[in-house]
């Protein structure tokens, strides 16, 4: 019993974070478009936050992701530990990123 409710509550994390992670890219890609494409790009139109969604997870088909893996020494052999904080930081760092550029160009 414990471990069926061990293994409900890994995919429960797992969609959450999905959710978070979807949600996270959606806006950026929404934000900096907005910001970004249509002040460069004249005649573009805006698109919505549903269509940043959208946008999103095609261009998640397209890119590559980086490994967010850490490899460190134990003992005498190497040791691969998954850093999943930076897969939150990333983001928030483009975002400020991008927002100042944004800045810049207005």
């Amino acid at each position: 019993m414990k471990a069926v409710i061990a293994i409900i509550g890994m995919i429960t994390v797992f969609v959450l974070m999905l959710t978070v992670g979807i949600i996270i890219n959606s806006l950026m890609v929404y934000k900096f478009y907005n910001w970004l494409a249509l002040p460069i790009f004249n005649g573009l139109p805006s698109i919505t936050y549903m269509q940043a969604i959208g946008l999103s997870l095609l261009l998640s088909l397209f890119r590559n992701i980086p490994s967010m893996d850490e490899y460190y020494y134990k003992g005498n052999k190497i040791e691969k530990k998954t850093t999943w904080w930076t897969a939150v930081l990333f983001p928030i760092v483009v975002f400020g990123i991008g927002y100042i550029i944004h800045l810049i160009i207005m």
